[in-house]
């Protein structure tokens, strides 16, 4: 318990905000894993792992334990997946929570008491996570989310996840994460609905600033955080695609909760898509202010390219080529939902 509680410890020495659990720092438990966690690095020994995989279904990842720069500075994520909803559980499942440059930039809804409220519906919802859903199909919480690929690496991470809680209909999502440099390509995959949405809750310290149909940025003191789909070979990203909803009311949307009785209204980035299935690549890119990012999907023909990833045929694959500034970062991105460096 000491090595999964360290693990669910971000860089700001807060646990990891998922189900009903309020803001808060673990305690510190002498002579475990926990009391370099819960100290910042200042008390006790790194723990020996930066990532934890936990068939109870959580994910905890970080880039390392401040033994290379500040403690503060590390980045961090959590994933979710499982069985159903029980007792303090959210309907939270593929849902992404993400952490670098010193803050929160993408998070849960929270949890805020349990007043059984219209209130406490939302932040129970799957519309209170960083997931996918699809809009009008009606969503079962008892179904499970399974693992079904993971492949951990120094630097970069793979999970693929799947289900079929909405409407009994498929839905799957990839995560790509990487830690030199810190940036995450999601890659979700859906049919039966019609309409399909990805939503991206936002630090209530971020405020968007650009909003695009493909993209959008949004800003905080010493950071940008840029969120873009990006187009698969013959994909056209539909005009307005990609909105932000702060602060609403009927339905809820665009709230955080950190204690009880205690909400925040805070920026939720959706992209949607429409059509009898989707697939719908993203990159989420945390840079300092100013920093240029591009990114561009291109098919790849030669079965060289991707031989090194125990493919036998280039049919499936897609290059996925990422600027940082003066950083470029290439991703092998196949149709099937594996992601590859």
């Amino acid at each position: 318990m000491a090595t999964f509680l360290a693990l669910a410890t971000q860089p700001d020495g807060r646990l990891a905000q998922i189900g009903d659990t309020y803001a808060i720092t673990p305690r510190d438990r002498a002579g475990t894993p926990l009391e370099y966690a819960a100290s910042r690095g200042t008390k006790g020994t790194p723990p020996k792992q930066r990532i934890g995989v936990y068939s109870a279904g959580y994910v905890f990842g970080r880039s390392g334990w401040g033994t290379s720069r500040s403690f503060g500075q590390m980045s961090f994520y959590s994933l979710r997946f499982g069985a159903g909803t029980q007792i303090h559980g959210h309907a939270d499942h593929m849902g992404l929570t993400y952490y670098a440059r010193g803050r929160n930039l993408i998070v849960d809804a929270g949890h805020d008491g349990y007043a059984q409220n219209a209130y406490r519906e939302y932040l129970l919802s799957p519309e209170a996570a960083s997931t996918l859903v699809l809009p009008g199909v009606p969503f079962d919480p008892a179904a499970a989310t399974y693992l079904t690929a993971d492949d951990v690496a120094a630097h970069t991470q793979f999970y693929e996840f799947s289900d079929t809680a909405f409407g009994g209909y498929a839905r799957d999502r990839s995560v790509y994460v990487s830690q030199a440099p810190d940036f995450v390509v999601v890659f979700d995959r859906a049919s039966g609905a019609g309409t399909y949405q990805q939503l991206w809750h936002l630090d209530p310290a971020l405020r968007v600033t650009t909003v695009r149909s493909g993209y959008a940025i949004a800003s905080a003191p010493g950071t940008e955080l840029e969120i873009r789909q990006v187009a698969l070979p013959g994909q056209v990203i539909p005009a307005g695609s990609t909105q932000v909803v702060r602060g609403q009311l009927d339905p809820y949307q665009g709230w955080v909760s950190r204690g009880q009785n205690k909400r925040a209204p805070a920026p939720v980035v959706t992209m949607t898509r429409y059509g009898a299935s989707a697939a719908i690549l993203t990159v989420i890119v945390p840079a300092a202010p100013g920093t240029a990012i591009g990114a561009s999907v291109t098919s790849v023909t030669s079965v060289t390219s991707v031989t090194s990833v125990g493919g036998q045929t280039a049919s499936g694959w897609y290059r996925l080529r990422l600027t940082i500034g003066r950083t470029t970062s290439t991703v092998l991105v196949n149709a099937d939902g594996t992601i590859k460096s």
